[in-house]
């Protein structure tokens, strides 16, 4: 795979590169950057995890996540959301970017479509771009009201168009996706 080009340190790395010079210097005393609080990790989440080092949980875990951890979604899942998966079908992953990437990467091939709707997380389209360089891309811009109309989204779906990134609640405005809201093709 060819990586683009096009792909630049997002502009939330850029202001928390900036945001940590400040907070050195004590001229400011958060960034809300990468979503970083400005204090330290709560002690008894850094007292479980010097516990776990104690009992000898520092070897590589499954590349897919801790499996009694996956268990434990998919019951979740299934209780709260009715959804039936099973552990081996769920994958834990370092954040978002990677969930993200490792789906755009599993669906996308060249000459694919994709659709992703702007103003959008910054790291869309980098990862668009990092899981398939040669691949169409249409940026859908929100209304003036800040949401989908998706009657002119429709209109910008093509044979080839195999995924569309909607994040609700949108970030970065926030906005909340109603559930009466249908959309079919």
């Amino acid at each position: 795979m060819k990586i683009s080009k096009k792909i630049d340190d997002s502009i939330e790395l850029k202001f928390s590169k900036i945001a940590r010079k400040m907070n050195k210097k004590k001229q400011i005393s958060y960034s809300l950057g990468l979503g970083e609080p400005n204090y330290q990790t709560p002690k008894f989440i850094a007292d479980e995890a010097y516990r776990s080092i104690k009992k000898g949980f520092t070897k590589y875990s499954s590349p897919i996540g801790d499996y009694n951890l996956r268990k434990k979604i998919a019951e979740k899942i299934k209780k709260e959301n009715k959804i039936n998966a099973k552990p081996d079908e769920i994958l834990i992953s370092a954040g978002s970017k990677m969930s993200l990437y490792l789906t755009l990467l599993s669906l996308l091939q060249p000459k694919d479509h994709i659709i992703y709707i702007s103003p959008c997380y910054t790291s869309y389209l980098p990862q668009i771009l990092l899981s398939e360089s040669n691949i169409e891309i249409t940026s859908f811009d929100l209304n003036k009201e800040f949401k989908i109309d998706f009657e002119k989204l429709k209109k910008k779906i093509k044979k080839n168009t195999k995924a569309i990134l909607i994040n609700f609640p949108h970030n970065p405005t926030g906005q909340i996706l109603k559930k009466k809201r249908t959309f079919r093709i």
